[in-house]
């Protein structure tokens, strides 16, 4: 009967080791949430949050994160940071309507992935180059 309570003894101590690290890897988690959510917070209103690959770079870091959720807390947490994302970007859309940065039409779209991506590509190509349908 000794060996039996020491081993009973023993796992229960096991159990409550890996409580314990569960917890612990709980909330190293929620702490990584907190610091995109507060790297979110902190460059809302700046230029760095327009830049794509700085979103993408967040939300496969927030992805990767989400992969050890178990909880309602961490669960909590990821809410919160695509709330503070979705809430930054939007401030950032209307802050380009604003500026006058914005694509009302599909040729508006194309016109922009042109500039950004041909070189030496200019707007004023687009009329010289578009052709009448009617």
């Amino acid at each position: 009967r000794g060996a039996f309570e020491r081993s009973s003894a023993e796992r229960a101590q096991q159990r409550r080791s890996d409580d314990l690290v569960s917890a612990m890897e709980r909330r190293k988690i929620r702490d990584k949430y907190r610091d995109l959510i507060v790297l979110t917070e902190e460059n809302d209103g700046s230029a760095q949050l327009d830049d794509p690959d700085k979103l993408k770079e967040i939300l496969h870091t927030a992805n990767k994160l989400h992969d050890h959720v178990t909880k309602p807390r961490e669960h909590a947490a990821d809410t919160e940071l695509l709330q503070t994302l979705a809430a930054s970007n939007l401030a950032s859309a209307k802050r380009n309507l604003l500026t006058g940065k914005r694509l009302n039409t599909a040729k508006d779209l194309v016109t922009s992935l042109k500039c950004e991506y041909l070189r030496g590509w200019t707007p004023e190509q687009s009329s010289k180059t578009q052709v009448s349908l009617s």
